[in-house]
């Protein structure tokens, strides 16, 4: 016995199309086999269409069909019409005895100048979404961006859930990148970054958390125990080291954060300007407010200011006098390319000469090999970051004395 399975497709109110595949719960069926079903079914879906709705064969296994004015209800009682007339009774082939299984999905045509190849890959979508569903195994594109929300939810709840687990239970970590000057300073500076593990033993990736945690009291929560643990982490350093750490935007909310923040550091008898706080530009646009009060109470500690991901915003440089800041990490764009684009290395020489004169030195993260570093130097980069130097790790491990650019 073989039992074929079809898929519908429908794009109301101007096409449909139909695809069937074969699939063997006995002998194998065979080429011949499929092509004597999609024949059968042809002539049964002839039989259910009105003249002015025109099917033809596609390729091997679909149809389309054109179908005029036809949406809402009565789309929807036609496609249910042309199931039933494709799943009722036997396909004889020979000897077999085969049945045809058809999920339905509809993408609906707002009018006649759509992409019909568009429509096909909603009505694709729409199919997939049918077959999940079991039941009436119909299902309306027009409903996929509702669908589509009800899945990000889910998936942020649940993302949520596990990050709550893991902090709970403290399957979190922090690793530095070392951050090393240009111009021959020994001054030794990292960046902190958190690491998590789901409990299966698997790392998580971290730009998935903080999408989904940003703007939540669980980020709140991550940015506390970062700077936490990164403040012990100083306290058991003897050698005077400077710690980059960034927050996020639900920290820049935080009216409680400078207080807090005072005790830990007066606990661990560590100096504040140690720490240096990180915020990407973009976030800062978006929190002027926020930022504000946030700036001044870690700058009346005495803490220092990282604007991250800078030199791709409206008004970079406008929003940095607003701010001021103490160090300037550039977006990673700038070193993308650098060694082969002239252009990108004199616009690169004009903002790093505007940060000086503004009193903010420079960062360059994502440096991977030699090549740029000539390069960096002589467009006047004070400090780089990334893998050449060192790939983030546990302990700060880096020799800082060893590295003359």
């Amino acid at each position: 016995k073989t039992t074929a399975y079809g898929t519908w497709y429908g794009l109301g109110g101007s096409e449909m199309c139909i695809r069937a595949s074969l699939r063997s719960t006995g002998d194998p069926a065979g080429v011949a086999t499929a092509d004597e079903v999609i024949g059968q079914a042809a002539s049964r879906l002839r039989q259910v269409l009105a003249p002015d709705q025109q099917a033809s064969r596609f390729s091997d296994a679909i149809f389309t069909i054109m179908i005029p004015d036809v949406a809402g209800e009565a789309l929807i009682k036609l496609t249910r019409r042309i199931r039933d007339v494709m799943e009722t009774g036997f396909y004889k082939v020979g000897e077999q005895a085969l049945l045809l299984r058809v999920n339905v999905g509809i993408a609906v045509a707002i009018d006649r100048s759509q992409d019909h190849l568009m429509l096909i890959q909603r009505a694709d979508s729409a199919c997939g979404m049918a077959r999940e569903g079991k039941s009436d195994r119909i299902f309306v594109h027009e409903n996929m961006l509702a669908v589509k929300r009800d899945q990000e939810a889910s998936l942020r709840t649940r993302m949520l859930e596990q990050v709550q687990d893991i902090y709970d239970h403290e399957r979190l970590w922090l690793v530095f990148q070392p951050i090393a000057s240009m111009r021959g300073a020994a001054v030794e500076r990292y960046e902190v970054l958190l690491r998590l593990r789901d409990n299966q033993g698997q790392e998580i990736v971290p730009g998935s958390v903080f999408g989904v945690v940003h703007n939540h009291q669980l980020g709140l929560k991550l940015d506390r125990w970062v700077i936490e643990h990164a403040i012990a982490m100083l306290r058991q350093r003897k050698a005077p080291i400077t710690l980059f750490i960034k927050v996020l935007p639900v920290t820049l909310q935080d009216r409680t954060l400078s207080g807090w923040l005072r005790e830990r550091l007066e606990q661990a008898d560590v100096e504040a300007e140690r720490i240096v706080f990180e915020v990407a530009e973009a976030t800062a646009e978006r929190s002027l407010r926020d930022m504000f009060g946030f700036l001044g109470g870690i700058k009346l500690l005495g803490c220092g200011f990282c604007l991250d991901r800078f030199g791709r915003g409206s008004d970079s440089v406008g929003l940095l006098k607003n701010l001021g800041a103490d160090y300037v990490k550039l977006d990673m764009y700038f070193v993308n390319g650098l060694t082969k684009d002239a252009s990108k290395q004199e616009a690169l020489k004009e903002l790093v000469e505007n940060l000086e004169a503004l009193g903010a030195a420079t960062i360059l993260g994502g440096v991977e090999d030699v090549k740029t570093l000539p390069i960096l130097w002589s467009l006047g980069v004070d400090l780089i970051q990334g893998f050449f130097l060192q790939h983030p790790y546990r302990e700060m491990s880096y020799d800082f004395s060893s590295a003359a650019f």
